[in-house]
């Protein structure tokens, strides 16, 4: 097999994990029980001032996890 056969296989593969992560971060939902939909539910609910923004810890989870995707 060539190569540049593997990188096109490597490469399909890198985006299908990539597109499942992002899925999974995006439509997810807290399987773990009610502990966790407690800290997610805590997450959203205490905002604060941020550079002029209002903002919620989850804005930050949420959004480091699309930067990390």
């Amino acid at each position: 097999m060539k190569p540049t056969m593997l990188l096109r296989i490597a490469s399909i593969v890198a985006l299908l994990q990539f597109a499942a992560h992002t899925l999974i971060l995006v439509f997810g939902v807290p399987t773990h029980g009610p502990e966790e939909i407690a800290v997610v539910e805590a997450m959203k609910s205490h905002h604060f001032d941020f550079i002029g923004f209002t903002r919620s810890y989850w804005d930050f989870y949420f959004g480091y996890g699309l930067f990390a995707g």
